[in-house]
């Protein structure tokens, strides 16, 4: 397998990270990658990456640092989150996703915004069983149920 990169969204590979998808069974799971880069422009705390496989574009991410002290969801001051992940549907069952969330977790763990002991959180859907597999198999553990009827998921970031 090629190694895993993520590199940051330019001008030379919007439009290809915006074309990748996942299966049609999967579409009520994530946002399309259009919709999410255009979001993080409004949004500067939030980082969008384009997952490489080499020099293939295969995925998509968006994380963050984020205040959610006047959410609904049971998460109380700052915290990291990944908002969005994606592997395209012609690049799924090669572990590319496992390699890619180990990636992004690196990359939040060498920001200079990570503090030793900074919590990661992400949200997913109850039915999407694939996410509840690899985010498990990455020692995220489930605290409970969000305000969107979404699993949240919380993993203890090493310092």
């Amino acid at each position: 397998m090629a190694e895993i990169r993520l590199r940051p969204i330019t001008a030379e590979n919007w439009q290809a990270c915006a074309d990748l998808r996942v299966a049609r069974s999967q579409e009520a799971f994530v946002a399309p990658n259009l919709y999410s880069i255009a979001e993080a422009q409004f949004y500067p705390p939030i980082t969008t990456r384009a997952i490489y496989s080499g020099m293939t574009p295969v995925g998509f991410v968006s994380y963050g640092f984020r205040d959610v002290a006047d959410s609904a969801d049971p998460i109380l001051g700052w915290t990291w989150q990944i908002f969005r992940f994606m592997i395209d549907q012609h690049h799924q069952g090669r572990g590319l996703g496992l390699a890619a969330m180990r990636a992004v977790i690196a990359a939040i763990v060498a920001s200079p915004k990570h503090r030793p002991g900074d919590p990661l959180f992400l949200t997913y859907r109850p039915e999407n069983e694939a996410a509840a597999r690899l985010y498990a198999r990455l020692g995220f553990a489930v605290i409970g149920m969000g305000a969107c009827r979404r699993i949240i998921a919380r993993l203890d970031l090493a310092p």
